[in-house]
């Protein structure tokens, strides 16, 4: 936390691990105040490694708004890296949502720290519309660790902020991915 006096906002914060962080800021003049939270500030580093996840998970009750009643498999897939250079990741993220498909069009940022990865983009349902796509995971067997990967997917319509798909529902982006996957692999290539 820094406290800022005077009539511009300047602080400086150095970051010690990649992931996408929440911003708050507080202003107050007197006995009144006000705050904004700004997110994600993302934070990475192109040369963490690369990754790739194939597989299926069984989707918790909730997180199909159009069908609460949905619990069935939901199958994704996705590849990223950096190329030489570059600070935007390339790649592709593909889910299989109920009767419908997710298909990324542009990836915007990467996170991998640890055993931990974070990818966003947006992409079409179907091929038509403009939804933001957030794919969390776990490779639980990075560094000779015997854990289940995990995941948590995400997708939103970016006009309008109603959640398409949540694997997590109502928990931040930045939360840990909680989803066992039921098969295949989230995989860290360092």
């Amino acid at each position: 936390m820094n406290n800022v006096n005077g009539p511009s906002l300047t602080a400086a914060h150095t970051y010690t691990a990649a992931n996408a962080y929440s911003i708050a800021v507080k202003v107050s003049r007197g006995s009144s105040f006000g705050s904004s939270t700004f997110s994600p500030v993302v934070v990475f580093d192109p040369n963490a490694g690369s990754m790739d996840a194939d597989g299926w998970f069984n989707a918790p009750l909730g997180s199909y708004p159009a069908n609460p009643a949905f619990a069935g498999k939901l199958h994704f897939e996705s590849d990223a890296k950096f190329n030489n250079g570059s600070t935007i990741p390339s790649g592709t993220a593909k889910v299989n949502l109920p009767g419908r498909d997710f298909v990324t069009t542009s990836l915007s940022w990467m996170t991998i720290n640890g055993s931990t990865l974070q990818l966003s983009g947006q992409g079409t349902i179907d091929n038509t519309g403009n939804y933001g796509f957030l794919l969390t995971g776990l490779d639980g067997k990075l560094d000779g660790k015997k854990l289940p990967d995990k995941a948590r997917i995400k997708i939103w319509n970016r006009a309008t902020g109603a959640i398409i798909y949540d694997s997590q529902m109502n928990s931040p982006d930045n939360a840990a991915p909680a989803i066992v996957l039921g098969g295949g692999n989230v995989n860290i290539k360092k």
